[in-house]
């Protein structure tokens, strides 16, 4: 028959590695790098495109690529033509060789205006995909929408301010 010393260490001896194993998973869930995209426009130029990258997370994020498909990117357009911006960013083999935690980078990713060959349609939503890692190795793959519109002004009206 088991003692109670015994059952009382065999139980603790679970409930400790049942810790350690759940403070292990909460570890690598919370410390990773976060990067999002976002589009902003130019405050000179409020229909100037800039695609923002930022690592939230607080650790450094690797190979950073950022995806799209051609036929979407084409939805997003008016006419047939994706500016050069967009293409070298999104349908090119480039990345962003390492983005440390807390910094930003920025390109820039044309405009948008309604009827002019070229610009991206206001208020249109473009999916992509970005994909990096940690310098550990761990692989991260995150999908949404970029929605052209100016950020400051999320539904396309604003007071001018002087």
């Amino acid at each position: 028959m088991l003692s109670l010393s015994l059952i009382i260490s065999v139980a603790s001896l679970i409930i400790a590695i049942s810790s350690v194993s759940i403070n292990w998973i909460l570890w690598r869930k919370v410390n990773r790098p976060i990067v999002t995209v976002r589009l902003s426009s130019d405050i000179d130029s409020p229909i100037a495109l800039n695609m923002i990258i930022e690592n939230t997370g607080n650790l450094p994020a690797k190979d950073i690529s950022i995806k799209a498909k051609k036929q979407d990117a084409l939805a997003c357009v008016n006419g047939d033509v994706i500016p050069r911006d967009a293409e070298k960013i999104l349908f090119s083999s480039m990345i962003i060789p390492i983005l440390a935690n807390g910094k930003t980078t920025t390109n820039s990713f044309s405009a948008y205006g309604e009827e002019m060959n070229g610009r991206w349609k206001s208020g249109s939503y473009l999916p992509i995909t970005i994909e990096y890692s940690s310098l550990d190795g761990r692989r991260f793959l995150e999908s949404y929408n970029l929605r052209f519109a100016s950020d400051n002004a999320f539904a396309f009206s604003q007071w001018e301010s002087k």
